[in-house]
């Protein structure tokens, strides 16, 4: 299967919509989010490196594991 650049930004786009919608109703209702800003960019970091590895056919590896 392969992924274009267009999915993965549309992805992004998506999970960044969501996202904001849930920090906003964390912030009304007073409450924590479901997802803390580390792992988020953790999510961004494993999507970013997807797609250089896929633009460049090599490994890219990440700091966070």
């Amino acid at each position: 299967m392969t992924v274009t650049k267009d999915q993965i930004l549309e992805s992004i786009a998506e999970m960044s919509v969501m996202d904001l919608v849930e920090l906003v109703k964390a912030i009304e209702e007073k409450r924590q989010p479901l997802v803390s800003v580390a792992e988020g960019r953790k999510a961004v970091e494993i999507v970013l490196a997807a797609y250089e590895s896929a633009k460049t056919g090599r490994v890219v590896k990440i700091g966070i594991c």
